[in-house]
């Protein structure tokens, strides 16, 4: 019995002695992977403003494109932040009669005289709305900004063809010389803005041989939004050292 069982002991070392030469020589046809390396480079991003176009709006509602906002894949330009390009101030000012009779049978004629004066100052931040018309090449489109604690409360920007597409306030130019402007349901303000006229980008070349448009000066507030400009590059170096044949 203990001689079975040693003489089955050896049988067992002889086998692996004999697949050990071939596993060897398996081993070494076997070139091992060369080191990995991978360098990530990534430039520290910069914020800036830029003017929201209908370029931009379709880019966002084209879902051919990769939008992720908040670490979600959406659509939806109401999850932009909007500024307005420079300040804005809105003045009312509304008398209202009242008659009183007095205990005395006397007749008082109350007036009441409301002043109101609202600032919106460069670069302050609003809310998406409403915009629309969508899919729709000819009409322009509108955009509802709120800047408002009431939603209720919004200024209408609307798409300019001949200025690249950006959304600008929209309001009256009165015979006067005056501006006005609704806000809210029925109210209707006075408008002034800073009239420090900044330039504007022509737009980019169409690939004709038309000359370049001239920069215009433009004083009208336009919607604008926050961008930054972010550039990865993912180096890899690895060292490839080859096959050798099986025979």
């Amino acid at each position: 019995m203990f001689k079975l069982a040693k003489k089955k002991n050896w049988t067992v070392l002889g086998l692996l002695l004999a697949l050990l030469p071939g596993t060897l020589v398996f081993t070494a046809c076997r070139t091992p992977p060369g080191p990995k390396e991978i360098y990530i480079e990534k430039e520290v991003p910069e914020t800036f403003y830029i003017p929201i176009t209908r370029e931009i709006v379709d880019e966002i509602n084209n879902r051919e494109n990769g939008i992720i906002i908040n670490s979600r894949t959406v659509h939806r330009p109401e999850e932009l932040q909007y500024y307005i390009s420079k300040g804005i101030v809105l003045e009312r000012r509304e008398r209202k009669p009242v008659l009183e009779v007095n205990a005395k049978g006397d007749l008082l004629r109350w007036e009441f005289t409301t002043e109101e004066r609202l600032s919106i100052g460069q670069k302050t931040p609003g809310e998406l709305q409403l915009y629309g018309p969508i899919g729709d090449r000819v009409r322009p489109m509108t955009i509802s900004i709120c800047f408002d604690n009431d939603e209720r409360m919004v200024l209408d920007f609307r798409q300019d063809i001949t200025q690249g597409n950006r959304f600008y306030l929209v309001y009256n130019n009165e015979s006067d010389g005056s501006k006005r402007i609704n806000y809210g349901e029925t109210k209707q303000y006075i408008l002034s803005f800073w009239e420090d006229p900044s330039p504007v980008s022509p737009p980019e070349s169409s690939g004709t041989d038309d000359p370049p448009a001239e920069t215009v000066t433009d004083s009208r507030p336009y919607l604008q939004i926050k961008v930054a400009d972010i550039s990865e590059t993912f180096r890899i170096n690895r060292s490839i050292g080859g096959r050798r044949v099986r025979n």
